[in-house]
């Protein structure tokens, strides 16, 4: 009797721990349901900045809009223990498919400023990103 209470005991402390280590990396790299402002983007090609004002809304874990237009992919995996790799298909605010690797805590905090962000396909030169979570 003993015996079958510690292991029930085991097993429900290890179920505890797998699903709250679950739900804390499911919150800490989701950003559906949240939009974010891009307010500059540097061309490091031609050492030039442009400031924008196009929001991005993840309207779902696999799709996201600018400026509330057609719905384009994009991807949050996590590559490395506390480093996500953020890919933004189609993205014409900055000119196609760009990718960046940022830490998780950037996301939680909602601040992506300065941010080297990399062409996908082909091969344009790298651009640097301010983009903060709106309220």
């Amino acid at each position: 009797m003993i015996k079958s209470r510690h292991i029930l005991l085991i097993a429900s402390f290890v179920l505890f721990l797998l699903t709250s280590s679950c739900g804390k990396n499911q919150i800490e790299h989701h950003v559906s349901n949240s939009s974010w402002i891009i307010t500059r983007v540097d061309y490091t090609q031609t050492n030039t900045s442009v400031s924008v004002q196009d929001t991005l809304s993840f309207v779902s874990d696999t799709k996201y809009t600018i400026n509330n237009g057609d719905e384009r992919n994009y991807t949050l995996v996590d590559n490395n223990h506390n480093q996500l790799r953020l890919d933004l298909n189609d993205c014409t605010t900055l000119g196609g498919n760009y990718a960046a690797y940022v830490n998780e805590d950037l996301i939680r905090d909602g601040e992506l400023n300065g941010t080297v962000f990399f062409r996908t396909i082909g091969n344009e030169n790298d651009l640097i990103v301010w983009m903060e979570r709106l309220p």
